[in-house]
């Protein structure tokens, strides 16, 4: 999580996002694309995780953390303001797209009710504070770690079938003497039945 305001009207999670260029993305797609104007007015796309989805797995865990599930989260997602959104849909009443400039303004709208009293602000404070006081070693681990597994990530979706030049996605075996293990296997299947070991 890159922050958290516990506040009377609920509790906020930030996913900040610094991208520049045009976005699209739809929250109920797991990818979302990120295009940047190149040479010759040629657009360069980049495909990166679901903010929406990533910044849902950081509030399951606070919830458990918390014991609170009932109480009401919001999940922010805060885009540079050098980028643009060209179609973003978001369907969820408890997610708010923003940039940074109007951050404060999207949040505001928000805060005219009470749920919370300050005793229990205080309490989901002092649960949650010391999880802020990390060494610099383990700040430095936990990047190290997010941009293995991004990087995991983006070898995944650009692999391609080359036998029809699908997109492989990985899948598990469900049957036979490799049950249970990782394969690539081409998206256009029944129509390829190429795979690949996951190395």
């Amino acid at each position: 999580m890159d922050a958290i305001m516990i506040h009377h009207s609920g509790i906020y999670v930030f996913e900040s996002k610094n991208y520049g260029g045009w976005i699209f993305g739809n929250e109920r797609n797991a990818w979302w694309t990120q295009s940047l104007l190149g040479e010759g007015y040629s657009a360069q796309k980049e495909r990166f995780y679901n903010p929406v989805w990533q910044n849902r797995t950081h509030i399951k865990y606070l919830r458990k953390k918390l014991g609170l599930f009932d109480g009401k989260i919001y999940s922010v997602i805060v885009f540079s303001d050098r980028c643009e959104f060209k179609d973003v849909t978001i369907f969820s009443d408890d997610v708010i797209l923003t940039q940074q400039f109007q951050l404060a303004a999207s949040i505001q709208k928000y805060t005219n009710k009470t749920i919370f009293n300050q005793e229990k602000i205080n309490k989901y404070y002092d649960l949650l504070y010391p999880y802020t006081q990390l060494t610099e070693e383990q700040k430095q681990k936990h990047i190290k770690n997010l941009q293995e597994r991004m990087n995991l990530r983006r070898l995944q979706q650009n692999k391609v079938c080359p036998r029809c030049g699908s997109k492989l996605v990985l899948r598990v075996a469900k049957k036979g003497a490799l049950a249970g293990h990782e394969f690539y296997g081409c998206s256009n299947y029944p129509k390829c039945r190429y795979t690949e070991n996951k190395k």
